[in-house]
Parts: C-alpha cells; sequence; structure tokens
C-alpha cells in the first residue's frame, strides 16, 4: 500500500519520475491499471484485507475492497481446484514456501505473464522454478497424481499448462 499525491502522480507523469525510487515504481504500476490486463489473486487480496481489517479495522478493510473490486480492467484470479496438486508439485518438487506455492499455481493456471513482487524469496523461488521449467519441462509427482485422484488426462493438463505458462513467465521486482 502506498500513497501519493496529485501533484506526485503529475510530476512522474510529466517527468517519468516524482523524485523516489519507490514511488516511481508504485505510481508506475497505479498507471498501468487504468490501461488493464493487471491482475492479482483472492489470496493476495484476502491477505491484504487481512493486514487491513488488523491495523484500521473492518471499515478500513472493506473501503480497500471496495475500491479494489471498483477498478477498472483489474481483474481477480480466482483459486481453482488444479491449483492445489500443483502447489504441492512446487513445494516438493522445487522447495518454494507453501504459501508462495500457492501463489505461483494460481498465476502459473491462469497464464499470467509477468509477476510483480517485492517479495525477494518469492522472487527468487518462482524464478529458480521457471529456470528449471524451461530446461526440464515440468511433471506431477506420482503421488500427487495419487492423492488427489488425478486422471491421466487431468494430470497432464496440468503439467502442459505448468510447462507452457511457466516457460512464458517473468518476474519483476519492485524496488525496495
Amino acid at each position: 500500500m502506498f500513497a501519493a499525491s496529485a501533484d506526485m502522480i503529475r510530476r512522474y507523469q510529466e517527468s517519468g519520475s516524482c523524485g523516489n525510487k519507490s514511488l516511481d515504481y508504485a505510481i508506475g504500476l497505479l498507471l498501468r491499471l487504468g490501461e488493464g490486463g493487471c491482475s492479482t489473486s483472492e489470496l493476495a487480496l484476502l491477505e491484504t484485507v487481512g493486514v487491513a481489517t488488523r491495523l484500521g479495522g473492518r471499515n478500513k478493510a472493506e473501503t480497500l475492497l471496495r475500491a479494489v473490486v471498483m477498478q477498472e480492467g483489474f481483474q481477480i484470479l480466482g483459486t481453482r481446484a488444479l491449483a492445489y496438486p500443483l502447489s504441492f508439485a512446487f513445494v516438493l518438487t522445487y522447495g518454494l514456501e507453501a504459501r508462495d506455492s500457492l501463489h505461483l499455481a494460481v498465476a502459473t493456471l491462469s497464464g499470467v505473464g509477468i509477476l510483480t513482487t517485492s517479495d525477494v524469496d518469492f522472487a527468487n523461488g518462482t524464478e529458480s522454478v521457471i529456470k528449471q521449467v524451461t530446461d526440464q519441462g515440468f511433471q506431477l509427482p506420482r503421488h500427487i497424481r495419487t492423492i488427489y485422484r488425478l486422471s491421466d488426462k487431468q494430470a497432464t493438463l496440468i503439467e502442459e499448462r505448468a510447462t507452457r505458462s511457466l516457460s512464458l513467465l517473468s518476474v519483476e521486482r519492485a524496488p525496495p
């Protein structure tokens, strides 16, 4: 979350900078929302609303949620059932943290092209997965197929989608 005055946004639009590297990045992200094609997962939104509730109370959290939902061109990515076996595979095969693996699984199944994050561990882990999948492809471990009782067709669908999506995915890191 950030706050930028109208003057800072105007300065950014006129010169490409408001004078603060992190705020420049955030303003650029905000302005891209208006162009459409930006999204977040319902998981990230739930986490943000949880923090807003804890820090600012229910009314602040509801205001935040309303503001997000009303953004034109902004999409909230749902967590589909197939995200869970993919998440387990990311944890077991690539050593990602559980939370990060679920975020990456939602992005992968949704065909996200660019992940923007300020979480260094998530960025590093995602880049490592992308490199490995690009080099070797992606395969669901047999025990995950068994746990979720996935048919060969379902497992192949996940594997093909993950390989294709991850090989096209890039990570954009927010400046500190």
